[in-house]
Parts: C-alpha cells; sequence; structure tokens
C-alpha cells in the first residue's frame, strides 16, 4: 500500500500521528510542568488516544481531495489503525490513572467502555479486514447481520461521538487541567471543530449531493440488477473506474457505494449501475420505483490516475459485477493502451456484458471469459510474460476473491507495485 502512494500516504500518517496531537501534547507537558514524569506520560497517552479519536472521525467523512491522492482504501486503513491505537493508548490511560471524582471515573468509564464496543462491532460488521481473511468472522457476520443490518451498524458506530463528548467532559471535570486556559482552549477547539466538520458533513453538504431520479430498474439474472439513475444537465463529472455513493431515499437514508459501468460515460445524462443482490440493503433495490429520487456522493477513485500514470499494458480482472468499473475502462482506453480483459461469472446467466465484451474483442482488446473462478495455472496461460513483467493488474471483486487473485499473481510474478484493487465489501 506504501509503495503506490508513498510520499501522500506517509504524510497523511506523519500528520494523524504526530502533528495532530502534538499541540495538545506540548501546551499540556509545559503547562502541568511540575507533574511527574510517569504521570505526565499516562495522561499523555490519553490525550493522544482522544487527539486520534479525533482523526478517525475527521477520516470518517471521505475528502474527496484525500481519496484522489491515496484512495478511500488506505483512507480507511489509516482510519481503522488510529482506532486500533487509540484502544491501546486509552487501555494504559485507563489502567493506571487514578481519579477521585466520582463522574470523572464515571465519564471515563463511559468512553472507554464504547470504545471497545465500538473498535469491535466495526471491526466485524463494519471493515472488511477481519472478514476477508478470516471464515469464522465472516460467519459470525453472516449470522448476527439480519439481527444488525447495516443501517443500525451505521447508527452503533455513530458512538463515537457519545464518546468524544464522554472524553470532553472527562477533561473539563479535572481540576488539575481544566484551569490551564491555554490547553483548554486548543482542546475545546480540536473538539468543536472535528464535530463541527462531522456534522457538517452528515446533515449539510448531503444538501449539496448530485440529484437525479431512477429511470430504469431491470434484472440483468437472478442475482445481478441494472439500475439507470436520469441526472439531466446535472450529471455529475466523474472518470473511468470512479464510484459514488448513493443514497435512494425510498429505502434507507444511508449511502452505498456503487461502481459506475456506463460504457461510454461522456455521451449520456445518465448514470448505469449494476449491482449484485446479495446483502440486506441490495435486496431492497428491486422495490425501487422508477422516477424515485436518487442522491450522489462523489465521484471516488483511483483507477483512471493509476491507468494515466503510465503507459504500460493494463489487465483487468473483474469477478462478477467487479467488472463493472473496468468496463469503462476498457472503453475508454482500448485505442490507445494494450488491454486484456479477464471476467469470472458465477453461471452463464451472469455473463450480461459478453456481447459488449466480444464487441471490444473485435477491435483489438484481449478479452477471456469463463464460469468459475481463476486457477493457478489458467493465469499463467492467460496473462503473457511481458504483462507479467510490465503490466499495472486492475482487481476489482468480492473481497475474498480479490485476496486470492493477488495472491496467485504474485505467485506468477506480477510486482505488489503493479497490483491495484477495488474490493466491494468495502
Amino acid at each position: 500500500m506504501l509503495k503506490k502512494h508513498p510520499v501522500a500516504l506517509e504524510l497523511v500518517w506523519f500528520i494523524c500521528l504526530i502533528l495532530f496531537p502534538l499541540p495538545l501534547i506540548l501546551l499540556l507537558n509545559t503547562e502541568m510542568s511540575t507533574t511527574t514524569g510517569t504521570q505526565i506520560l499516562i495522561i499523555d497517552s490519553g490525550l493522544v488516544a482522544y487527539s486520534w479519536w479525533l482523526a478517525e472521525v475527521l477520516l470518517s467523512t471521505r475528502p474527496r481531495w484525500l481519496d484522489r491522492l491515496i484512495g478511500l482504501p488506505s483512507l480507511y486503513f489509516v482510519h481503522s489503525l488510529l482506532g486500533a491505537g487509540s484502544l491501546i493508548l486509552a487501555f494504559v490511560h485507563h489502567q493506571f490513572m487514578t481519579s477521585m471524582g466520582y463522574w470523572i471515573q464515571l465519564t471515563g468509564n463511559i468512553a472507554w467502555y464504547l470504545l471497545i464496543f465500538g473498535i469491535i462491532y466495526a471491526s466485524i460488521f463494519l471493515s472488511g479486514w477481519f472478514v476477508d481473511r478470516f471464515r469464522w468472522a465472516a460467519q459470525l457476520k453472516q449470522k448476527f447481520e439480519k439481527v444488525f443490518k447495516h443501517q443500525l451498524s451505521i447508527w452503533l458506530h455513530r458512538l463515537n461521538l457519545i464518546v468524544i463528548i464522554a472524553i470532553w467532559l472527562h477533561v473539563h471535570l479535572i481540576g488539575r487541567i481544566n484551569f490551564h486556559l491555554g490547553f483548554m482552549l486548543v482542546f475545546d477547539t480540536y473538539t468543536v471543530l472535528t464535530l463541527a466538520c462531522y456534522l457538517w458533513k452528515k446533515w449539510i453538504l448531503e444538501m449539496n449531493y448530485w440529484q437525479g431520479k431512477l429511470v430504469e430498474n431491470a434484472s440483468l439474472s437472478s442475482q445481478t440488477r441494472r439500475l439507470v439513475i436520469d441526472f439531466g444537465s446535472n450529471k455529475p463529472p466523474f472518470k473511468a473506474g470512479d464510484y459514488f455513493f448513493f443514497i435512494f431515499k425510498d429505502i434507507s437514508t444511508e449511502a452505498h457505494p456503487f461502481s459506475i459501468s456506463n460504457s461510454q460515460p461522456d455521451q449520456s445524462d445518465q448514470v448505469v449501475l449494476t449491482v449484485r443482490e446479495l446483502g440486506d440493503y441490495t435486496r431492497k433495490l428491486s422495490a425501487l420505483k422508477l422516477g424515485s429520487p436518487v442522491k450522489a456522493e462523489g465521484p471516488f477513485g483511483r483507477f483512471d490516475a493509476i491507468v494515466k500514470s503510465s503507459d504500460e499494458p493494463l489487465v483487468l480482472i473483474g469477478m462478477g459485477t467487479g467488472v463493472a468499473p473496468l468496463l469503462n475502462i476498457a472503453a475508454k482506453y482500448y485505442q490507445t493502451r494494450s488491454i486484456s480483459l479477464i471476467w469470472t461469472v458465477t453461471n452463464e446467466q451472469e455473463m450480461y456484458f459478453d456481447s459488449y465484451f466480444k464487441d471490444l474483442e473485435q477491435k483489438g482488446c484481449k478479452y477471456h471469459v469463463q464460469v468459475g473462478r481463476l486457477k493457478p495455472d489458467q493465469l499463467t496461460a492467460i496473462v503473457s510474460k511481458s504483462e507479467v513483467k510490465s503490466a499495472r493488474f486492475l482487481v476489482v471483486g468480492g473481497a475474498r476473491s480479490v485476496i486470492n487473485v493477488e495472491k496467485m499473481l504474485r505467485k506468477i510474478g506480477v510486482q505488489r507495485k503493479n497490483i491495484f484493487d477495488e474490493r466491494l465489501t468495502m
């Protein structure tokens, strides 16, 4: 991950881990210079944990400019590790710091236990890391997702705000800290600005989302649906391979990410989505009526920038509906780049783009489609030695499938730095 955009991503890490908490640490340590070294370290551990928690909340607002620099997957990775780091430092502070006041202890305990619950819950139900890599986590999520539906999970994740308020009260109740005016002003400024950014993003900025309406809702197969959204003259600008967070208010007020699968994105006011109906949310899409209002936040994605950054051949590997963002990349670049497109499907009924890709094949794009998963020997036969050596590989599909394909690519000699992915469980 670091090798693909080292400067931008390392800078984000440096700002979040060091620069962001530094003013608070310097102010408090200067103003509490008479406090013993051990005590100040324990206090600092809680303060850094709080700073990282604020940074995590800021990243959860998905700044588009940051997405274009490092990509949302990397942003979410930083977001997740900041949460884990906050938990570790909060543990040190909670275990070794003694508080005498009842309300000080109460607010601290509320924040501590909500922090534990929030991170464990998010690790299973909102983050793909455990679910993608451990079968027991995937089974646990599948077992409980009927109870903890995605929208409920989003609201539970917003307990982050309660954690922030509890810690803010906790600090304001501590007598030996709350009289340090300089520190308290900066501490309150951090808190207020973070909450303001979050609330602005969640409730104010939504009014400026792209507005459209549903004009087509058709079944492509027993598990796949095609949605067409008309934005009129206000169609959002996007690049090949981009995705948006869509809000279909008739079924939910929460935003979900879907990739754009327009074959000719610049020639229409409409946006086409190809969605696999597997989760509790996507199964509701069939109930949407034509004319239903749609909001879109975005665009997001780095595929187009990755493609443009090099003239090397492209190998596009899509699994199921994961081929959707690769469709408009192939359509845009087949005349100027060497492109090999590999598509795997679960059965022949899922080959809804086959005729379009065969048409591209007639125009010079290499195309391979198969029912079932790819195997290492197949990849060796499909991907040429020159592509293994220098091509850019874009892999899109379910998270487990993406991880398996990337392992196979590395085994046949593809360098990690040339593999880029988008996992549909994000």
